[in-house]
């Protein structure tokens, strides 16, 4: 899903939309200053499982300082596709990002 930039937080408000909806349409908004991002979000079903035809389109990986755990099954995963990944910490208000 291509991520929406906008000075404006998403409404929700009482509505009949479908909670798996509902969330990604939640999880696909930044504020318009990282627009210059250009980015896309996946999504997975419950059990983790993605498709994805074209892997050339993905050029990098970003992994969140709290899903370390999982960061060596990542990277495993991803190095034989040759996909790279950033490990981002955060140091106060500032956020790094170091290349692996």
């Amino acid at each position: 899903m291509r991520m929406l930039y906008s000075e404006e937080i998403p409404g929700v408000g009482l509505t009949k939309t479908d909670h798996a909806d509902l969330a990604k349409m939640i999880l696909s908004y930044k504020n318009y200053r990282w627009s210059y991002q250009r980015e896309w979000r996946m999504f997975s079903d419950q059990q983790g499982k993605l498709h994805y035809d074209d892997r050339r389109c993905v050029t990098r990986v970003y992994i969140g300082s709290q899903a370390l755990q999982l960061r060596r099954n990542i990277e495993n995963r991803l190095r034989h596709l040759k996909i790279k990944t950033s490990v981002m910490y955060l140091d106060g208000y500032s956020m790094i990002f170091h290349p692996e």
